[in-house]
């Protein structure tokens, strides 16, 4: 398992359910 720093993780969490909800 990648360890992903917390910042990222919080960006990229908005952006992946925004792209399931598109999809």
């Amino acid at each position: 398992m990648i360890r992903i720093p917390l910042p990222i993780y919080k960006i990229f969490s908005p952006l992946a359910a925004f792209t399931s909800l598109s999809a």
